[in-house]
């Protein structure tokens, strides 16, 4: 074989890859953005005087248990309904208990642990910026999920 077909088979070759390449990464997958609750974490830290000094938020999921998350969300009283592009879906709004610090830390994600039986598991461990407590400072989570209903 001389060199124009080497470089004519060569050629080739590297337009059959690229076009088998192309192909999968056009492939579409059907995903429904609403197929996951919507999560909204905002935390407050406060100084032992009651002071604001951090605020900070979250809602970058990097794991969570959607079962346990539904079930926990079912046990949540005072929910509201709202009306998005013609579709109903809950709103719940609550405040996780205060954590007294007793000694200086710093947080960058945080889980929420809910009691099942007599054990404790997560279901949900976000990110957010990261932040530095003292002792005697509190922290205060709020929580915000919008769940479609079926």
């Amino acid at each position: 074989m001389n060199k124009p077909s080497y470089f004519l088979v060569a050629t080739l070759f590297i337009i059959g890859i690229s076009s088998v390449t192309d192909s999968f990464a056009q492939e579409t997958v059907s995903y429904d953005p609403w197929q996951f609750p919507k999560v909204l974490l905002q935390i407050q830290v406060r100084n032992s005087e009651g002071n604001l000094v951090i605020y900070t938020e979250g809602n970058q999921i990097i794991n969570w248990n959607l079962p346990l998350l539904h079930s926990y969300l079912d046990t949540i009283p005072n929910k509201q309904i709202i009306h998005i592009d013609g579709k109903k879906f809950q709103l719940i709004q609550w405040q996780e208990r205060t954590y007294a610090m007793e000694k200086r830390e710093l947080f960058s994600s945080h889980l929420l642990w809910v009691q099942t039986g007599e054990s404790w598991q997560w279901v949900l461990h976000i990110l957010h910026n990261g932040y530095e407590v003292e002792s005697g400072d509190s922290v205060l989570p709020f929580w915000t999920v919008i769940r479609e209903l079926d």
